[in-house]
């Protein structure tokens, strides 16, 4: 569960699927409705679903200490911020 800029808005979670069809929207809700529930009752009881998105897990190949997180400076993203890195890969190890 994680707070977005947009006031009052939250992100909970993350489904992990290895099937032929994706879940549907109703699916994809309850699965994370009861993995979350208990963490934040409130959101549920008194929330609404506003939308559910799509997307794909980064993860670096398996070495021999296993799977590490890709880091990294964005160059390319100068124009918009001088600093700008990159933490990813973490696969299905959550949001930082």
């Amino acid at each position: 569960v994680t707070p977005l800029l947009e006031q009052n808005k939250m992100l909970i979670g993350a489904t992990r699927e290895f099937k032929a069809e994706p879940l549907t929207k109703d699916q994809v809700t309850e699965d994370l409705r009861e993995r979350s529930y208990d963490l934040a009752p409130w959101l549920w009881d008194n929330g609404t679903v506003d939308k559910v998105t799509t997307g794909w897990r980064v993860q670096s190949n398996r070495g021999g200490n296993g799977r590490s997180p890709i880091i990294g400076r964005l160059p390319s993203m100068e124009s918009i911020h001088n600093d700008a890195w990159v933490f990813t890969g973490l696969s299905s190890r959550g949001l930082i």
